[in-house]
């Protein structure tokens, strides 16, 4: 049984001060979905890809903190994909899912099992209402393919997001 959920992400995921309100970060609303002797604790952070997540020593904490039995949900993309900056930007069929396999690696090391999940949909839409997907390019593929190869659950979040933001529309 799953007794707690490790969330290692960037602002989609991250609990987010109330000061931030309405904005809500997954890792958040999972608790409205888990039984209440489910722990969750979010070391995602604002901002991070995989490449500053592992940089400004994010990883090494949540190393730390996970244990053996635990589930580590893996969310990145949304900045990685962030070319002009250099200090975020890791190339999707390179660095980027060396990153996400190190993470997985970590968590497997330590007994606990990863799960890698591709990005929320970014919520676009054009001057009609019309939402534009695809906004993270191959970043969710490119989550998708090492999931397969490296034998680790995937959740494909992208597709269901961009389905649910078309049905919703602008508002």
């Amino acid at each position: 049984f799953m007794q707690r959920i490790i969330y290692l992400g960037d602002s989609t995921v991250t609990w987010n001060h109330i000061s931030t309100y309405p904005q809500t970060g997954l890792s958040q609303g999972l608790l409205w979905y888990v039984k209440d002797d489910v722990f969750v604790r979010s070391f995602a952070i604002n901002g991070r890809s995989t490449k500053s997540f592992i940089d400004q020593g994010r990883l090494a904490a949540a190393e730390e903190y996970i244990q053996a039995g635990d589930f580590v949900f893996i969310q990145f993309g949304h900045n990685d994909q962030k070319q002009s900056d250099p200090l975020r930007y890791a190339e999707p069929y390179g660095a980027y899912q060396e990153n996400l396999k190190r993470m997985a690696d970590i968590a497997r090391n330590k007994g606990a099992y990863p799960v890698i999940i591709s990005s929320v949909a970014r919520r676009l839409f054009d001057n009609k209402g019309n939402f534009l997907p695809g906004s993270h390019g191959e970043y969710p593929k490119a989550a998708e393919e090492l999931a397969k190869r490296e034998n680790i659950p995937f959740i494909e979040l992208t597709k269901k997001s961009e389905e649910y933001l078309t049905k919703l529309g602008d508002f």
